[in-house]
């Protein structure tokens, strides 16, 4: 997977969002403590982006659509084409969901394929 943008997500609203494109990511890597708790959005082609929260709860809600306080925003908000969203927690796969067929049973420990996004 290659990842287009990454945004880093201090919260659910989106004027807190700092987007890290791939060409800065080369000269700033990604703080560790971000990427921990990590949502992919996928279109299955190079557009895919990943967004990074600091803490699991938000990443949880930004997965499941909510809910959402106002001026909080979800992958639903997102709204780019993407068919598919996966939920990591440390790395590891913990959820995903394919927008055109439904939910998706995650093998548990499933390691993050593709860009490792933080330590």
């Amino acid at each position: 997977m290659s990842l287009y943008n990454i945004w880093i997500c201090p919260s659910l609203k989106r004027e807190d969002w700092v987007d890290l494109r791939y060409s800065e990511r080369k000269r700033e890597p990604i703080d560790g403590t971000y990427g921990k708790y990590t949502v992919l959005l996928s279109k299955g082609f190079l557009d895919d982006e990943g967004y990074c929260f600091l803490r699991e709860a938000d990443a949880r809600r930004f997965f499941q659509g909510g809910p959402l306080e106002p001026g909080e925003q979800s992958y639903r908000d997102e709204g780019k084409g993407f068919d598919r969203v996966e939920l990591y927690i440390q790395d590891k796969l913990i959820d995903s969901f394919n927008l055109e067929r439904g939910n998706i049973d995650a093998p548990q420990g499933t390691d993050l394929q593709g860009e490792q996004l933080g330590g």
